[in-house]
C-alpha cells in the first residue's frame, strides 16, 4: 500500500495517508512488520525456554528457536526460519495439508504454502488443519488418541500412532509404523511393513491377518519378533497374539511359533517347545524335539510331534472333534478334515462337544468348552472336561488326575484302577467312588467330601469343611481359620496348620492329629493320638482315652490327662507333665512308668528326661540322666538318682529332696525343705529366692536368686555362697569357702574356719577370727584395706587399684592398671602386675636396705615394727614417707657361676647344641671319670645388634684313658647380641665311638653364657641325652628350665 523512494539521503513514502518526506530516518514500522531504509526486511527473533513452549511468530520474517522441550511453534505469515531444538517439536500451519508443498533435504525441511516459504530444522512434526505429518516419513502421519476408547487408522506411509488411555483399536495400515497403545486393553494391528508396537499398560493384543502370509514368532527378553513376508514386527508389552481364531498367550511362548499361510504347507519346528498352526489346506506339521503344540486347522493334516511331550490342538475348530491317541488319528477335526497323528501324547479339544480318547501312555486330555466325553485309558493321565457344562470323564487304569471345573462332572473310576486325584477350585466337590485324593486349588472357602474309601483331602487358605466319610482318611485343613474336619469311620489322620475343630464320633477308629506348625495342642474328644512333626518346642495335651503323645526334636512337654497313655519325647529335653492331674502322682524315669498318673491311669515313658508333679503329694524318681524334677504343690518326695539333676519341691509345704550322685541343683522355695545329700555325691547347688537358707550337709553351693535382702549360711564343707542386689549376710562356717556379696550395700561376710575367699563388688564388711585359716579378699573395687585376720589381697578388676594390707604377713597382688600398694606391717609379698605400680613405705629411703632377689627386690625396713621385710616383683616405684621416690628397674640376671651337672655317661659320636635365643642361660660343666682338656676359646666382645658366627668346634677322637678338657666359651653379655655357631651349624664333638658309650671316657663341655630361658638339649644320633640340671639365675632360687 506504500511506495518508497530514496534520493540523496531523502526518502519519500507515498501511501493512503499522503506523501511523506523523511531524512535521518533508519527504520520504518508498518502494521505487518518493520523495514529498514537499506531495503532489507527486519527479522524478528523469538527464543524459547528449556521447557515445552508454545511460540508464535509475527506477520513478518521470524527466526524462532524452540530450545529444549517438546515445543509447538507457529511461524505465521512471512518467510520464517524455525529451529525446534531438542525434544519432539511441532510446526503449525493454517489450512489443509494439500495447500502446502513439503520438501526435505538432509536435516532441513522446506514448507511452501500460502503464508510463505518456511525453513525448518530439528522439527519432527508438521500440523495442518486436517493432518499431522511426520518429518522425513515420506508422508507418514502422527495420530494421537484421547483418554477414551479410540479407533485410529494409519496411512500407507510410516506413521506414528499413540492411543493414549482407554481400550483403543489401532490399525497402522501399510508402512513401517511406530504404535504405542498407551493405557487400557488395546487391540493393535500393525499391517504391512516392519512395525514397532508397544502395547503399554493393560492387557494388550497384537492381531495379524491369516491367509497368503506365513509367520514365524520368536520371543526373547520381553520382546516378541513376528517375521513374515510383510515385514518384521517388534512387539513389547503385548500379552496376547491373535491369528484369525487362534489366540496365543505371550507368556506361554517357549520356542518358535509358526503360522501357516492357510494354503497347505509343511511347517518344521526346532528342538525347542514350538507351536505350529497350519490353518487351511492339507498341512504337514513336524514338531521336532521339544514339547510341541500342533494345530492343523481345516484340511486333512499330518501331525508329527517328534520327540518330547506333544499336543494336538483343536481349540480353534469350528465344531466338535473326535480324536483318538490310541488310533493316532482324528476322524473328525471339527473343520471337515481327518488328521493323522505320529508321536502325539496329548489332545486339546474344541469349544464344542468332543470325544477324546487316550492310549496306554501318560496323556493330557483337555476337553475345553462343550459337553465332552474323555476316555483316558491306561497310564497316569491328566483329564480336564472344562467348566461350562458337565462332562463324562473316564480315567481308566493308572494314577489319574482330574481337573474338575464343573461340579456335576461325571467321573468314572473302577476299583483297583490306581491312585486317582481330583484338583479343583470349585467351592464344593464330592468325591466320586474309587477316587483317593482331593486337592483344593482355589482361593476361597471350600467344602470337600470324601467317599467310602481311604481319602486324602487338602483344603486351602480360607475356611475349609472337610468330611472324610468311610475309610482311613487324611485331612489337611490348610492355613484358613476355623476349619472343620470330620474324619468319620476309620483310623483318620488330621494334619493341622492352625487350631482346627475336629469332630470324631465315639468308636470311629483310632485317630491321630499331626502338626508341624502349632506350638501347643490339646486333643479333642474321641481322638487317640497326637504327633508333633516340627522342629521347635511343643506342648501336647491328651484326653481321657489311652493316648499316644509323640514329641519332636525340640524340648517338648507331654500331658497325658487320664487313660493309660504312652508319652514319647523324641529328640530334645522332654517332660512328662502331671500339673493338671486330679490326685497325687507316682512317676519314675528309672522304670519308664507312672504307676499312678493322678487320673486313674498308668503311663509309659519313652525318651522322657523330666517330670512335673501335681498339686498333691507326689513321688518323683529320676534316672541316671540329667533330670529336671518339679514337684509342684503338695508334700513331695523327689529322688534324683545319678546324673546332674535339677530338683524343685514347690513352695507350699516342706518337701523331701534326694539328689543322689551327680552335680545336682536344688530350687528351694520352702525354707523347711529337707535336702539329703551324702558325702562324695557331687558338687551340689541350692538356688533360692527365700530371705534365708541354711545349707544342708554335703551341699556345696548356695546362690540367691531373689531381689531382697538375704542371709545365706554354709555348712562344715567348702561352700560357694552368692548374694544378690540388696544387703546380704553370708556365713561360710567350716571349710574353705568362697563368699560373693553381690552388688548390695553393707554386706557382711563371715568366712569362719578354713581358707576362705571373698569376692567383693562393693565395700563389704569381712569378718574373720584369728587363726581361722589363710584368707583372701578378691577386690573388684578401686580401693580396699584388709581387715583383721585376713592374709591376702588380690585386685580382680581392670583399672587402677589402691590396696593396703594389715599387720599380718600379706600377699598383695595388683592388676593391669597403675596400682598403689602398701604392706601395712608384717613381712609382705607384693606383686604389682602389669602397669606402672608403686609401693608406699612408712620411712625414708636411708632406713631401708634394698637388694635384688630373684626377679624382684627385697626391701628390708631397718626400723622394727614398721614395714618389715618386703619381697617385691613387678614394682616400678618406691615412695617414701617424705615424698621421695626410687625407681626400680627389672633385675637383669648377672653372669652366674657355672653350676656342675652330673648324670649318665654320654653315648654317641657327636653332640648338637640348639639355636640360642634371648635370655641368659648357663650350660654347666659335665664331669665324669675321665676328662679331656683343651685350651680355652675366647670370643670377642660384640657391639649392640651384631651377630657373631662361630664355625664347628671339633675335638679330637677320644680313646683309652686320654683326657681332653675344653676351656670355657665366653660370650660377652650385651642386649640384642646373640651367638650363632657355624652359621647355623651345630657345635660338633666327633670321634666318640659307640663302644665307648658306657665306658670310662667323658667329655667336659665348655661353660657358655647364652640368652635363653628355654631348655638346652644335647642331641646324639640316637636321640636327646638324658641330663639332670639346675638353673640358678642369681644364686638365690632354683629354676628348672625343663619344667
Amino acid at each position: 500500500a506504500y511506495t518508497l523512494s530514496t534520493t540523496a539521503g531523502v526518502t519519500t513514502v507515498t501511501g493512503p495517508d499522503g506523501t511523506d518526506t523523511l531524512t535521518n530516518v533508519e527504520r520504518l514500522q508498518f502494521a505487518d512488520g518493520f523495514y529498514d531504509l537499506t531495503g532489507a526486511p527486519i527479522v524478528n527473533t523469538v527464543n524459547g525456554t528449556p521447557n515445552a513452549d508454545t511460540l508464535v511468530g509475527t506477520a513478518g520474517v521470524d527466526a524462532i528457536n524452540g530450545g529444549d522441550g517438546d515445543d509447538v511453534i507457529t511461524g505465521g505469515t512471512g518467510n520464517d526460519a524455525i529451529d525446534g531444538g531438542a525434544g519432539t517439536d511441532t510446526a503449525v500451519f493454517a489450512g489443509l495439508a494439500s495447500a502446502y508443498t513439503v520438501a526435505t533435504n538432509g536435516g532441513t525441511t522446506t514448507v511452501t504454502g500460502p503464508d510463505g516459504v518456511d525453513t525448518l530444522t530439528n522439527v519432527e512434526r508438521l500440523r495442518f488443519d486436517d493432518a499431522v505429518l511426520i518429518v522425513g516419513a515420506g508422508g507418514g502421519q502422527y495420530f494421537a488418541g484421547t483418554a477414551n476408547a479410540d479407533t485410529l487408522t494409519g496411512t500407507a506411509f510410516n506413521d506414528q500412532i499413540e492411543g493414549g488411555a482407554g481400550a483403543d483399536i489401532i490399525d497402522g495400515a501399510a508402512g513401517n509404523d511406530t504404535i504405542d497403545g498407551g493405557d487400557g486393553d488395546d487391540v493393535i494391528t500393525g499391517g504391512a511393513g516392519s512395525d514397532t508396537i508397544n502395547g503399554g499398560a493393560g492387557n494388550d493384543t497384537a492381531a495379524f491377518a491369516v491367509g497368503g502370509v506365513s509367520y514365524t514368532v520368536t520371543s526373547s527378553g520381553g520382546t516378541v519378533i513376528v517375521t513374515s513376508s510383510d515385514g518384521v514386527d517388534s512387539l513389547s508389552n503385548i500379552e496376547r497374539l491373535r491369528f484369525a481364531g487362534v489366540e496365543l498367550a505371550v507368556s506361554a511362548l517357549g520356542g518358535i511359533t509358526l503360522i501357516g499361510a492357510n494354503a497347505g504347507e509343511t511347517l518344521n519346528g526346532a528342538a525347542t517347545n514350538d507351536r505350529l498352526y497350519g490353518f487351511g489346506g492339507n498341512d504337514t506339521l513336524n514338531g521336532g524335539d521339544g514339547d510341541d503344540v500342533l494345530a492343523g486347522g481345516a484340511g486333512t493334516d499330518v501331525l508329527n510331534g517328534g520327540a518330547g511331550n506333544d499336543t494336538a490342538d483343536y481349540s480353534g475348530a469350528a465344531a466338535g472333534v473326535t480324536a483318538r491317541i490310541d488310533t493316532q488319528s482324528a476322524s473328525n477335526d471339527g473343520d471337515g478334515g481327518t488328521d493323522t497323528f505320529t508321536s502325539i501324547e496329548n489332545i486339546t479339544g474344541s469349544a464344542f462337544n468332543d470325544l477324546l480318547v487316550g492310549n496306554a501312555g501318560n496323556n493330557i486330555l483337555s476337553g475345553g468348552l462343550g459337553r465332552d466325553v474323555i476316555i483316558a485309558g491306561a497310564g497316569d493321565d491328566t483329564i480336564s472336561g472344562g467348566g461350562d457344562v458337565p462332562n463324562e470323564l473316564y480315567g481308566g487304569t493308572g494314577n489319574d488326575t482330574y481337573i474338575v471345573e464343573h461340579r456335576s462332572d461325571s467321573i468314572v473310576e473302577n476299583v483297583g484302577e490306581g491312585y486317582d486325584t481330583i484338583r479343583s477350585s470349585l467351592f464344593q466337590v464330592n468325591m466320586a467312588a474309587n477316587i483317593e485324593e482331593l486337592i483344593y486349588t482355589g482361593t476361597g472357602a471350600f467344602t470337600g467330601v470324601g467317599n467310602a474309601q481311604a481319602n486324602t483331602i487338602r483344603g486351602g487358605a480360607l475356611r475349609d469343611v472337610l468330611i472324610g466319610g468311610g475309610g482311613n482318611d487324611i485331612l489337611y485343613g490348610g492355613a484358613g481359620a476355623a476349619n472343620e474336619l470330620y474324619g468319620g469311620a476309620g483310623d483318620d489322620t488330621y494334619m493341622l496348620d492352625v487350631a482346627d475343630t475336629i469332630i470324631e464320633g465315639a468308636g470311629d477308629g483310632v485317630d491321630t492329629v499331626m502338626t508341624a506348625t502349632l506350638t501347643a495342642y490339646n486333643l479333642g474328644a474321641n481322638i487317640e493320638n497326637l504327633t508333633y512333626t516340627g522342629t521347635g518346642n511343643f506342648i501336647a495335651g491328651g484326653n481321657v482315652l489311652n493316648n499316644v503323645l509323640t514329641g519332636g526334636i525340640g524340648n517338648d512337654i507331654l500331658r497325658g490327662r487320664g487313660g493309660n497313655d504312652t508319652l514319647i519325647g523324641g529328640g530334645g529335653n522332654d517332660t512328662a507333665d502331671y500339673s493338671l492331674a486330679a490326685a497325687a502322682v507316682t512317676a519314675r524315669l528309672d522304670t519308664g512308668t507312672a504307676s499312678n498318673d493322678g487320673d486313674g491311669g498308668v503311663d509309659t515313658f519313652q525318651s522322657i528326661e523330666n517330670l512335673t508333679g501335681s498339686a498333691f503329694n507326689d513321688l518323683l524318681i529320676g534316672n541316671s540322666g540329667n533330670n529336671v524334677l518339679s514337684g509342684g504343690a503338695g508334700r513331695d518326695v523327689i529322688i534324683g538318682g545319678a546324673g546332674d539333676d535339677t530338683i524343685n519341691g514347690g513352695a507350699d509345704v516342706p518337701n523331701e529332696l534326694y539328689g543322689g550322685t551327680g552335680n545336682d541343683t536344688y530350687i528351694v522355695e520352702h525354707r523347711s525343705d529337707s535336702i539329703i545329700e551324702l558325702a562324695g555325691e557331687g558338687v551340689d547347688t541350692v538356688l533360692t529366692a527365700l530371705f534365708q537358707v541354711n545349707l544342708s550337709a554335703n551341699v556345696e553351693n548356695l546362690t540367691y536368686t531373689g531381689t531382697g535382702t538375704f542371709t545365706g549360711v554354709g555348712n562344715a564343707i567348702g561352700n560357694t555362697i552368692r548374694g544378690g542386689t540388696q544387703r546380704d549376710v553370708l556365713l561360710g562356717l567350716g571349710g574353705n569357702d568362697i563368699l560373693i556379696g553381690g552388688t548390695g550395700a553393707a554386706n557382711e561376710l563371715y568366712g569362719g574356719e578354713g581358707d576362705d575367699y571373698y569376692i567383693l563388688q562393693v565395700a563389704d564388711t569381712v569378718i574373720e577370727a584369728a587363726g581361722a585359716g589363710s584368707d583372701t579378699v578378691d577386690a573388684r573395687i578401686s580401693t580396699y584395706t584388709l581387715g583383721a585376720n585376713i592374709e591376702n589381697l588380690i585386685y580382680g578388676g581392670s583399672g587402677n587399684f589402691t590396696g593396703t594390707g594389715n599387720s599380718l604377713n600379706n600377699l598383695i597382688v595388683g592388676g593391669a592398671g597403675n596400682d598403689i600398694l602398701r604392706g601395712g606391717g608384717g613381712n609382705d609379698t607384693i606383686q604389682g602386675g602389669s602397669g606402672n605400680d608403686t609401693v608406699l613405705l612408712a620411712g625414708i629411703a636411708s632406713q631401708y636396705t634394698i637388694t635384688v632377689e630373684g626377679m624382684g627386690y627385697r626391701v628390708v625396713d631397718n626400723t622394727a615394727g614398721r614395714d618389715g621385710s618386703l619381697l617385691l616383683t613387678s614394682i616400678e616405684t618406691l615412695r617414701f614417707s617424705d615424698g621421695s621416690t626410687q625407681t626400680l628397674t627389672p633385675p637383669v640376671p648377672g653372669a652366674p657361676e657355672a653350676q656342675a651337672l652330673t648324670g649318665k655317661d654320654i653315648y654317641g659320636d657327636h653332640f648338637v647344641l640348639p639355636d640360642l635365643a634371648d635370655d641368659l642361660f648357663v650350660l654347666p660343666t659335665l664331669t665324669g671319670d675321665k676328662e679331656v682338656e683343651a685350651e680355652p676359646q675366647t670370643l670377642p666382645t660384640l657391639a649392640a645388634d651384631k651377630t657373631l658366627e662361630v664355625g664347628p668346634q671339633v675335638l679330637p677322637a677320644v680313646s683309652g684313658d686320654k683326657v681332653v678338657e675344653a676351656g670355657p666359651q665366653v660370650q660377652p653379655v650385651s642386649h640384642d647380641d646373640f651367638l650363632v655357631s657355624g652359621g647355623g651349624e651345630p657345635w660338633v664333638l666327633p670321634g666318640l665311638p659307640d663302644e665307648d658309650v658306657f665306658g670310662s671316657d667323658f667329655v667336659k663341655l665348655p661353660t657358655v653364657a647364652l640368652w635363653s630361658d628355654d631348655p638346652l638339649v644335647i642331641q646324639g644320633p640316637h636321640g636327646p641325652q638324658l641330663l639332670q640340671a639346675e638353673y640358678l639365675p642369681d644364686s638365690v632360687s632354683a629354676h628348672d628350665p625343663w619344667a
